[in-house]
């Protein structure tokens, strides 16, 4: 990844954020992957569907022909967990795009 100046940031490092996105529903999220983002009634299954969805979407882009070289060394089930709230700046700005989400969607939430 390149910035203006024409240096080269570090990638970020793999990992699955979970978070309790309203009371007894949590979110699995694995950044690395946009859009890999799974929901549970508790944390630990949110983040295991969200591993699930990783290695399927993966599997399924690749059998499509797109180019998965850069998450081909990563290995959902050996990624920590971490705590969203506690790892991004804009943690707040964050919950509010999940409540805007699950209030388009009729109130029903992300679903895995």
């Amino acid at each position: 990844m390149e910035t203006r100046s024409g240096s080269r940031k570090p990638e970020p490092e793999a990992k699955v954020y979970a978070t309790e996105s309203q009371p007894g529903s949590f979110l699995g999220i694995i950044p690395v992957l946009p859009g890999c983002v799974a929901s549970g009634k508790t944390r630990d299954e949110a983040v295991a569907k969200a591993r699930r969805g990783f290695r399927e979407y993966r599997a399924l882009l690749e059998a499509h022909g797109v180019a998965i070289d850069h998450w081909t060394n990563i290995d959902p089930d050996a990624l920590p967990v971490g705590e969203l709230e506690h790892e991004f700046e804009h943690y707040q700005h964050i919950k509010e795009i999940l409540a805007a989400t699950r209030y388009s969607a009729g109130g029903m939430g992300a679903t895995g």
